[in-house]
C-alpha cells in the first residue's frame, strides 16, 4: 500500500502528523476514526520534514521484491518482462541452497514487516497501549540497523 504523511488538525487548533494511504478520502475516514470527527486532514507537501523522513524510510525499505530461483536470488519478474536481475547467489557447495535462497529472497518483506511493527509500537500514538518488552524492541531496532549497514 502506498502511503503519505497527512496533517491532522483538531478544531481547537492542535495538530499532529500521521501516515495514511495516499487515497485522501480513505485517509480522512481513517484519521477521523482514530482522532475524532472534528479533525481536518490535509496531505503535507513533499518538502515537509515528516514527508522527507518517510521518503528516506521507503528508500531504505525499497529492497525487493525478490524471488528465489534455485540457488539464485533475483528481482521479481514482472508481466512486462522487466525484473529478473541477479541480486545474490548462494554457493552450491554450502548445502540446502534452495532453502537459503528462499529465506534470503524473503528478507525485504521481513524487514518491512519488522519495521512496521517497531514503528507501530514506538511512534504511532494510538498504539501506545500495545506491548512488546523493551529489550525485544531494541533487538528489532538493532537488527534493522544492521540490515541497513548502520552497525557492524
Amino acid at each position: 500500500m502506498q502511503t503519505r504523511i497527512y496533517l491532522i488538525t483538531h478544531s481547537d487548533g492542535c495538530w499532529l502528523k500521521a501516515e495514511y494511504t495516499v487515497d485522501h478520502a480513505v485517509a480522512t475516514r481513517l484519521a477521523r476514526a482514530d482522532y475524532g470527527d472534528d479533525v481536518a486532514v490535509q496531505p503535507v507537501p513533499d518538502t515537509d520534514a515528516a514527508a522527507i523522513k518517510l521518503a528516506r524510510t521507503k528508500t531504505a525499505m525499497g529492497l525487493g521484491p525478490w524471488e528465489a530461483c534455485g540457488n539464485l536470488i533475483r528481482t521479481k519478474r514482472e508481466a512486462d518482462g522487466s525484473g529478473g536481475f541477479l541480486v545474490a547467489e548462494v554457493p552450491v557447495n554450502t548445502g540446502e541452497t534452495s532453502v537459503k535462497a528462499t529465506a534470503m529472497a524473503a528478507a525485504p518483506e521481513m524487514y518491512a514487516a519488522l519495521f512496521a511493527i517497531v514503528r507501530e509500537l514506538t511512534e504511532v500514538p494510538s498504539s501506545r497501549d500495545s506491548y512488546l518488552p523493551p529489550p525485544l524492541v531494541e533487538k528489532a531496532k538493532a537488527a534493522m540497523a544492521r540490515a541497513m549497514g548502520e552497525q557492524s
